[in-house]
């Protein structure tokens, strides 16, 4: 197939698009908390680069469907995504319980939005052992998302229980990443590529502090501190990832990529191959 489309390579200009797509919507999610929830592809339009403008742009519809997190919400938000990122267990659970979350709750929500646990000894977008995969569903039952013990036998509970226990602000905003990270993949990036860039506009929306009166002192200083703790953050996630990845090669066992869709699919199936066929009265 020819790779280009009206003089434009469309393999660049769509990791282009993605990259574009999931730092605006990363923007909106940790520096603005107000966050468009509708973005699927109708509501998308692509205005293609030219000699005037040479990138690529989105033009956003449908501006109906909005939802805004108060700032307590939105630095918790931040902290919490920071604390997934380094697998920091207390700092989810603290961080949930700002926004609203319970500890049963926080601990698994990183498996929805990273694809681990605080226990995963797997690099962001790594693959993983049969074994953690097999501990991961165990956590999932634990958290009554699934049934039974989560290494078999295991019967779908539903995502259900998992929207009652978010308040309703944060079940958008977990919609609208789930979205945004469908789209990204079709433009063909990564889901590494992805976690890294929200994680690093996470650390950097920690550091705004919107609606409070504020010195002249701190309005200078601020975007210094901001610089320096995104840069400190990104550096530690770095190491940590990368001791990760070694780990994870050195054990030469990690072939599983986990999602929490597809266990959920999974255990579906189980259920349904499980199941005695009724029997003729």
């Amino acid at each position: 197939e020819d790779p280009t489309f009206a003089g434009v390579d469309v393999q660049a200009v769509g990791l282009q698009l993605a990259d574009t797509l999931v730092s605006t919507f990363g923007a909106m999610v940790f520096d603005f908390g107000f966050v468009h929830c509708d973005p699927h592809p109708g509501n998308l339009l692509v205005q293609l680069p030219d000699k005037e403008q040479p990138h690529a742009r989105f033009v956003l519809l449908d501006h109906g469907l909005y939802r805004t997190l108060s700032e307590p919400v939105r630095l918790a938000n931040c902290g919490f995504w920071k604390s997934m990122a380094l697998q920091d267990e207390e700092g989810i659970r603290a961080f949930g319980r700002t926004m609203g979350i319970d500890e049963k709750t926080s601990v698994v929500l990183p498996l929805y939005f990273v694809s681990r646990s605080c226990r995963t000894r797997a690099g962001l977008g790594q693959p993983i052992t049969d074994e953690e995969k097999a501990e991961l569903k165990r956590e999932l039952a634990e958290a009554g998302l699934l049934q039974g013990n989560g290494a078999g036998g295991v019967s779908l509970k539903g995502m259900g229980a998992l929207a009652d226990r978010v308040p309703g602000d944060m079940m958008y905003i977990m919609r609208t990443m789930h979205l945004v990270g469908d789209l990204h993949r079709q433009l063909g990036s990564s889901k590494n590529r992805r976690f890294w860039t929200y994680m690093r506009q996470a650390a950097r929306g920690h550091w705004i502090h919107r609606g409070r009166k504020t010195s002249f002192l701190d309005r200078f200083l601020r975007p210094l501190g901001s610089r320096f703790g995104t840069w400190w953050f990104q550096w530690h996630l770095w190491l940590r990832e990368a001791f990760l990845t070694c780990l994870s090669q050195w054990r030469g066992s990690s072939t599983t990529h986990f999602s929490l869709a597809g266990t959920l699919g999974e255990s579906r199936e189980e259920v349904t191959h499980r199941s005695p066929t009724p029997q003729p009265a």
